[in-house]
């Protein structure tokens, strides 16, 4: 998309939607939020980036590993979970701890994994789309 009214409003929206998913994240199991919904605002902000910008707009590291990145948010989850199984417990147990009088427990470190994964999905979805969309246009653009 070439508009520039679009490209302005996504510069300003970004930090924005950007802010609001680390907060959603942060506060997820004491009221409603949590990685899923704060992973869906976050890929929102990155693929109305990409729809102001192109594909090509994203870092090569974004682009290029987002299906490591699920995965390494699928292994943080499941560490969330068994990690209160090696302590004795059951699986998902919530285990807390305090760093500096700042309570983090597996609840967050779980929280964080569907994030991460909701993310790199959402934007890989959206990727594939908007390549098969550019394929498409470059086709109808050389059979004129």
């Amino acid at each position: 998309m070439n508009s520039l009214i679009f490209s302005v409003m996504v510069r300003y929206l970004r930090p924005i939607l950007g802010v609001l998913a680390l907060w959603l994240l942060l506060r997820g199991h004491n009221a409603p939020g949590g990685g899923f919904v704060a992973g869906l605002i976050a890929a929102s902000a990155v693929i109305l980036q990409v729809l102001s910008r192109g594909w090509q707009s994203l870092p090569i590291i974004l682009r290029e590993n987002l299906f490591e990145l699920a995965g390494v948010g699928l292994a943080i989850s499941a560490f969330s979970g068994t990690l209160s199984m090696i302590l004795g417990n059951p699986f998902m147990t919530g285990r807390w701890t305090s760093f500096g009088g700042i309570k983090f427990g597996t609840p967050v470190l779980f929280d964080i994994g569907v994030f991460i994964v909701v993310f790199a999905v959402v934007i890989l979805c959206a990727g594939f789309l908007l390549k098969e969309e550019e394929e498409e246009n470059s086709q109808i653009g050389e059979n004129k």
